[in-house]
């Protein structure tokens, strides 16, 4: 990470402010003209409050999740964005203070603190991700169960452990292999002896619970990745230390320890049938690094023993952590983030693991859903604009990266805008071109302090923004989304 300080930065940090009002659906103000075959809905979500009846939270991971929905129909844009109504949430309204500690939030008092230990969780604010499936919309938080949501109104329905298949959490990062027609997905389960579970949700039936894999320390897992053969889960020297925790009444992340002599752990999980069943793990250590998502992976060769992986890497934890804690923070900036997106190729013969270096400061990486699990040639993400060599604050553009060609394409939104993170909806008039659609975003207008949403088209990135539907207020800024032409 860069030591060099950066000033200013004010629109993109007035973005992280509290939302100003929730509603239901209602007709957003269109600028531009939408693509004829865009029809679906962009359901997103991000935490929406920065406070709890006055105090600071203290880690932007630690705010109440909003989950938004940007409705395509008929030529026209709904928005809608509601708070997910949490037992948590519920309780804290009801109580009218703080009750509970959080990722980067200490508990508010002792009897608090007890009791998140007792129940060994922090608070549940579902502010990650948004999955739609099997008719289903589920709002995701890696600490806890998800939480059902209406698809139309976006009203909370309920928390669910998928007929008993969850355990006590799983990750807001579900990966889709459309060769399988399945959803894998994984649950972190702490406690002395901590586990991994493997999870599966079939396009149809219900889901399942494959098995688990025991872990020697508790750690943080924030994503994996799937293949058409493996799951794989690249484990980063990080780890809790309980004592500081439970003695010391610190939150979650100031009890992770960085420890690089541990190394990363790779795990390549075999999928011995679809859905359905694993096989005996492989597991190893390679130099450290940290990373929170991945892109893609694919199989690179017929035996499967080599594959490719693309995800955004950072060089340590304390690094990426310093930024986000600045970002939330009012005093000038003394990190510029460095995610890097690289191209890894693991051996699982040889055990080895080796990047080379795609495209820089970047986050929040995908790939058109046609092609998870399987080869690409495109990643889409989050940048920042090469202005001087300093990208301190959130990403202002959208790029696309031809990760064969090392060529790469970048769309700005105008001065101070910030937009999240990147969705691919296919064209159905274009076929099966894997760069055959549009990403659509929301993006945080600074100078107008207001937010849209936005779609560019992703095959022709010289055609800029093809269309804006403005919300009547500003958004705070998004983590993740999906795109559903059917809810």
């Amino acid at each position: 990470m860069s030591g060099q300080r950066t000033e200013g930065f004010t629109h993109a940090r007035r973005a992280l402010r509290n939302l100003g009002r929730t509603h239901g659906p209602e007709r957003l103000e269109l600028e531009g003209e939408l693509p004829e075959g865009l029809q679906g809905t962009l359901f997103r979500n991000g935490p929406a409050s920065f406070d709890s009846f006055g105090v600071r939270y203290g880690h932007w991971f630690d705010g109440d999740g909003a989950v938004s929905a940007c409705r395509v129909r008929g030529g026209e844009v709904t928005g809608a964005i509601r708070f997910v109504e949490s037992a948590d949430r519920a309780e804290e309204r009801e109580a009218g203070e703080p009750l509970f500690p959080g990722f980067g939030t200490r508990a508010p008092s002792l009897r608090s603190h007890i009791r998140s230990v007792i129940r060994g969780r922090v608070k549940s604010v579902a502010n990650t991700n948004v999955l739609p499936w099997q008719g289903r919309l589920l709002a995701l938080h890696e600490g806890s169960r998800p939480i059902g949501l209406e698809p139309e109104t976006l009203e909370t329905l309920g928390p669910t452990d998928l007929d008993g298949t969850i355990g006590r959490a799983m990750s807001a990062h579900p990966h889709r292999v459309a060769a399988h027609r399945c959803t894998y997905n994984i649950g972190l389960i702490g406690g002395k002896s901590p586990t991994l579970e493997i999870l599966a949700m079939p396009d149809a039936g219900p889901a399942r619970r494959l098995g688990s894999l025991p872990l020697g320390r508790m750690t943080m897992i924030h994503d994996f990745i799937a293949t058409e053969r493996h799951l794989l889960i690249l484990i980063s020297p990080v780890f809790l230390r309980p004592l500081d925790m439970i003695l010391k009444r610190r939150p979650f992340v100031e009890s992770l320890a960085w420890q690089p002599e541990v190394g990363t752990e790779v795990i390549a999980v075999p999928i011995t049938n679809p859905g359905l069943g694993i096989g005996p793990a492989k597991r190893f250590f390679v130099e450290p690094f940290f990373q929170f998502h991945f892109a893609n992976a694919f199989e690179a060769s017929e035996a499967g023993d080599d594959i490719i992986v693309d995800l955004v890497q950072y060089p340590d934890f304390p690094g990426i952590n310093s930024w986000i804690h600045e970002l939330t923070r009012p005093a000038p900036m003394h990190t510029a983030i460095d995610g890097t997106l690289v191209r890894g190729r693991l051996d699982l013969r040889r055990q080895q693991l080796r990047f080379e270096s795609v495209h820089p400061s970047c986050e929040f990486s995908r790939v058109a859903p046609g092609v998870d699990g399987r080869r690409h040639r495109f990643v889409y993400l989050g940048c920042h604009a090469q202005r001087s060599g300093v990208r301190p604050g959130m990403q202002d553009h959208l790029a696309k990266v031809d990760v064969e060609r090392g060529e790469s394409w970048a769309w700005d939104f105008g001065d101070e805008t910030y937009p999240s993170e990147p969705v691919f909806v296919a064209d159905p008039a274009r076929g099966d071109r894997e760069d055959g659609g549009w990403l659509v975003t929301i993006v945080y207008d600074g100078e107008r302090d207001r937010s849209c949403f936005a779609v560019v088209d992703a095959e022709l990135p010289q055609r800029g923004v093809l269309a804006r539907a403005w919300f009547d207020q500003h958004l705070p800024p998004t983590f993740h989304g999906n795109w559903s032409p059917a809810l």
